[in-house]
């Protein structure tokens, strides 16, 4: 973002962004654990790329504002773990701090202690096998 003349706030904008960064790693790393544990071959994770990740990038707000979206689309958006991290990178780059970011950063560390116990959980019981 430095490179394209987009500069974050502060240093605090900057810890911010590399806590969320952390989060929604931690969060994907537990989703693809998942995904993992129920695979039958590699090639499982092709439809798991076509099926759930292609379809997030596009209804989460990172290619195309939500507000131009149909209102079904809105709240189908609501139950994609991404669309929650674009929101609070993007209050985070623009320096707009509301409090319906901690509503997001909520459900991003809610879904992460979920998925990541689960994720383990059906890890553990793949690799006994």
């Amino acid at each position: 973002a430095i490179f394209m003349g987009i500069l974050p706030v502060s240093l605090v904008s900057v810890l911010l962004l590399v806590l969320l960064m952390i989060f929604v790693g931690i969060l994907f790393s537990s989703l693809a654990m998942i995904v993992t544990a129920f695979a039958p071959n590699f090639d499982f994770f092709n439809y798991y790329s076509e099926l759930v990740i292609t379809p997030m990038l596009f209804f989460s707000g990172v290619f195309f504002p939500l507000d131009k979206f149909p209102g079904w689309m809105k709240t189908l958006s609501l139950f994609m773990p991404l669309t929650h991290a674009v929101a609070i990178s993007r209050a985070i780059f623009n320096g707009t701090y509301t409090r319906g970011l901690i509503f997001n950063f909520l459900v991003i560390f809610v879904l992460e202690v979920i998925a990541f116990f689960i994720g383990v959980r059906l890890m553990k019981k793949r690799l006994i096998k």
